[in-house]
């Protein structure tokens, strides 16, 4: 546009008088001057106001940004923390409810010690009488008989401190039988007490090797054959069934008492729904959290006399 104002300018200021020598009009010319110069300095105040406006959308889209960026970061950091505050609440909740087991079956293991101590009395007197009677064979089978009861009363003692014991322990690989064992080992007074037998899978098994953390799993199993036992009537039988799979392995604890109506089936894994009077309602969700945080599951199965809840745990790779 400069350009062309000044074109015209100039050609209009010109004198046609003599076309070999043209006049410039020196007023026209500073005139002409001015009006470049203007016509510039406009050009450059608005290049100027855009760029302006660009830097200025520029600055606020980086202001932007960096409070998206802020905003997350709190975000990430708020989840971590609730993340972190829900593992120590269901740690502790796990603990709670394995105290609460040991609480119950308190009473059968006092039993399962007091006989052992009693018996340990009695064959010490009277192998320190037939020490004194000169009977060395019989009081040597005396003293084998205290080992024998020690060795008891330190498997059962050993099994309460593993089972209280708050911090996780490693997973591992273990037959699977050696959870049964100590689950029933907790549980044996009241088994006998109500008269209920357990039929077990045989040694082949038995001795399948899963992946798993000892006290967390016979946590779940305790808490399974203790339903089954309130479920049970007195003399009657409850199952430990294995299914083996590639990746996984099946066990199965399974009852013969009157079985879960499908209303309660529903309700089965949800907080605080029981049909106990005295219970919490809490037993089989941290039972499924915990076979889920190592990997397995835990699940209901209908369809079968009686009830049936499946856990489902890893195998060795």
């Amino acid at each position: 546009l400069a350009m062309l104002a000044f074109s015209a300018l100039v050609a209009g200021s010109f004198s046609l008088g003599s076309m070999a020598a043209p006049y410039v009009d020196p007023a026209a010319l500073t005139t002409l001057r001015f009006v470049f110069a203007g016509l510039i300095v406009g050009a450059a105040a608005l290049a100027t106001g855009r760029l302006a406006l660009v830097l200025a959308l520029a600055f606020a889209a980086l202001l932007a940004l960096a409070a998206w960026q802020v905003r997350r970061r709190r975000h990430l950091r708020e989840e971590a923390v609730v993340a972190e505050r829900t593992r120590t609440l269901r740690d502790q909740l796990s603990q709670a409810n394995r105290l609460a087991t040991l609480g119950q079956i308190s009473a059968g293991v006092n039993h399962e010690i007091g006989q052992p101590v009693a018996a340990l009395r009695v064959y010490a007197e009277s192998g320190e009488k037939l020490v004194a009677a000169g009977k060395a064979d019989a009081a040597a089978d005396n003293f084998r008989r205290i080992v024998g009861l020690a060795d008891r009363i330190g498997l059962i003692t050993g099994e309460l401190r593993r089972f209280s014991r708050r911090q996780h322990g490693e997973r591992r690989e273990m037959p699977v039988g050696e959870v049964i064992d100590g689950a029933l080992l907790l549980l044996r007074d009241r088994l006998h007490s109500a008269g209920v037998s357990v039929e077990q899978p045989d040694d082949a098994l038995r001795n399948l090797l899963v992946q798993a953390e000892h006290v967390r799993l016979e946590q779940v199993l305790v808490n399974l054959l203790q339903n089954a036992l309130d479920a049970s009537q007195p003399g009657g039988q409850l199952r430990i069934a294995i299914t083996p799979g590639e990746a996984m392995l099946t066990l199965r604890v399974i009852d013969h008492g009157s079985g879960i109506s499908p209303e309660a089936a529903a309700q089965l894994f949800q907080p605080f729904a029981t049909s106990k009077p005295d219970g919490l309602g809490l037993g089989l969700v941290i039972a499924r959290d915990i076979m889920r945080e190592m990997g397995g599951d835990l699940a209901f199965e209908p369809g079968n006399q009686g009830t049936c809840f499946a856990m489902t745990i890893p195998r060795p790779a």
